[in-house]
């Protein structure tokens, strides 16, 4: 380009914003100049303007192939579809990254062209971030007070509320999700950025205007729910989209979620908090693979969490005790001879196959521990304390 052709472009794109246009105004002026589809987004691929068919995808997450930051090229997924593609990095102080703009081309040649929007969209992307930024500082300082009941009117709860379109006078659930291992002051930062982005873009799928804040590591998002059930609407299938987008995102890490129960009162927010962020704890600790961990559904498990740490102390040493004490004196494994018939239901024949033992081996193993504890382990009540006594020790780490 001559300098001539730059500044008419630089004019094009200034008058686009100028206009109020923004990205999308941007991205078609853009586009014309190359003839070519281009899409802007921000630093977590939520496309802010895209020109041509793909104008659809503004306010989505674009799903791309992991970038090399030392090629220009890239391939896009669109509507399951890998499209090729060149891309640019859109930085602004300090070499930061802010954004992307990416062209649907094979010809990097054009990158040329497009490094002339590039200072436009970096201002115009730093200016938005600023104002949302700032909206979130707000917004997450009342979702807090929420979340820890630190608002004692209901009338200051609904007014503050609809100051950000919030309709409170709904039942609410909370939904918490935690990136494990998330350390502060490192690349989980802006992982979590990314995850953030992905449950506001799929929760606006289906609300228009949706409660989330970001906190320690944790994403926590207030979702309307049915009072009867007394679960979240659609809670299940809004969870396995966002794993499976997280996954996407970064499948080396593993993002855990708890589901707290749906209450009738904006002042009973903070129980459904704080049950959501036991139902995540519970997950973890019960090792849960594949399945959504609601509070309401997590039965003994929750009740052993809440209990008395040493009181259940107490009460696994005087079920299991004994016999935890002669393995370690005999230079036995009876522990988890029982461990393991406990998690067959029981079923002996099954027990000894997964043990790699005789079944009169099982037998004489499940006699001695009769003897040792002195039970009979066909009485109901005798099976119900020795399970409890087992989930009690992995879930409060006796």
């Amino acid at each position: 380009m001559n300098p001539e052709e730059i500044l008419k472009l630089n004019k094009l794109l200034m008058d686009e914003l100028l206009a109020g246009r923004s990205f999308h105004g941007l991205a078609q002026q853009l586009s014309g100049r190359l003839e070519r589809p281009v899409i802007i987004t921000d630093r977590n691929d939520r496309v802010l303007g895209a020109a041509q068919a793909l104008a659809i995808l503004e306010g989505n997450l674009l799903f791309h192939c992991e970038l090399d930051p030392n090629v220009p090229h890239c391939t896009l997924i669109l509507d399951d579809e890998k499209r090729p593609a060149v891309y640019l990095r859109i930085t602004g102080q300090n070499s930061r990254l802010v954004g992307f703009l990416y062209i649907l081309t094979e010809d990097a040649g054009v990158l040329e062209i497009a490094q002339q929007a590039a200072p436009l969209c970096a201002l115009e992307l730093i200016k938005q971030n600023y104002v949302i930024q700032a909206q979130r500082e707000y917004k997450d300082a009342f979702i807090y007070d929420l979340l820890y009941s630190n608002i004692e009117s209901v009338r200051d709860i609904m007014s503050r509320g609809e100051i950000w379109g919030w309709d409170l006078n709904r039942p609410y659930g909370v939904i918490v999700f935690e990136l494990e291992d998330y350390q502060d002051f490192s690349a989980d930062s802006h992982l979590l950025e990314g995850i953030y982005a992905i449950v506001e873009t799929i929760l606006q799928q289906e609300l228009e205007n949706p409660i989330i804040m970001k906190m320690k590591g944790q994403i926590i998002a207030l979702l309307p729910g049915d009072m009867e059930q007394r679960n979240i609407a659609n809670a299940r299938e809004f969870v396995e989209k966002i794993q499976k987008s997280a996954r996407e995102r970064s499948s080396k890490r593993t993002l855990n979620v708890g589901v707290g129960r749906v209450y009738e009162s904006v002042k009973d927010i903070f129980r459904s908090f704080q049950e959501a962020k036991i139902a995540l704890e519970l997950g973890r600790l019960m090792e849960i693979k594949g399945e959504i961990p609601f509070f309401s559904d997590l039965g003994l498990a929750r009740i052993l969490y809440n209990h008395d740490r040493q009181e259940l102390k107490e009460f696994y040493w005087e079920t299991l005790g004994p016999l935890e004490s002669f393995d370690r004196e005999q230079g036995n494994n009876l522990m988890a001879t029982l461990e393991q018939y406990f998690q067959n239901q029981c079923d002996s024949r099954v027990t000894a196959n997964d043990l790699f033992l005789h079944p009169n081996t099982l037998r004489y193993r499940l006699k001695r521990i009769e003897k040792v504890l002195q039970i009979n382990l066909e009485d109901f009540e005798t099976r119900l304390n020795l399970m409890t006594a087992f989930k009690a020790k992995y879930l409060r780490k006796l």
